[in-house]
């Protein structure tokens, strides 16, 4: 018999997969921004006129801002769904303990990432 003492996904993957048959608890950490992405080659980027790139990146962030938008109340109908089934949720979680805990890791992510990038990221958290 496997026994896991915990699991990581997307409130909506806890939600269909069910988890919460099995999951009696669930914490909120924030840990970890799932981006949708638009991708285009740059050679069918530099074909567009400069017309037609400004309404693509018009669109995109129209899009972004739905996209955002709809994850939120998602993420929101998702916990209540939870919590329903009786999963006991916790949002109130120290990070700073978190950071602390993660700082032996950092010379390494900057190696392989670089300090300005790890900087932009924790600037944009």
């Amino acid at each position: 018999m496997q026994v896991f003492d915990g699991q990581e996904n997307p409130i909506a993957t806890i939600v269909s997969a069910r988890f919460a048959q099995v999951q009696k608890f669930l914490t909120l950490s924030a840990h970890v921004y799932d981006p949708a992405v638009i991708v285009m080659s740059s050679d069918t980027h530099d074909d567009l006129s400069a017309e037609d790139r400004a309404v693509l990146l018009d669109a995109a962030k129209t899009g972004a801002r739905a996209s955002r938008t709809l994850a939120a109340d998602a993420e929101v109908a998702g916990v209540a769904l939870l919590k329903q089934a009786g999963m006991q949720v916790l949002t109130g979680i120290d990070r700073a303990r978190f950071t602390a805990a993660m700082a032996s890791a950092n010379p390494e992510f900057e190696k392989l990432f670089g300090r300005e990038r790890i900087e932009q990221i924790r600037g944009s958290a």
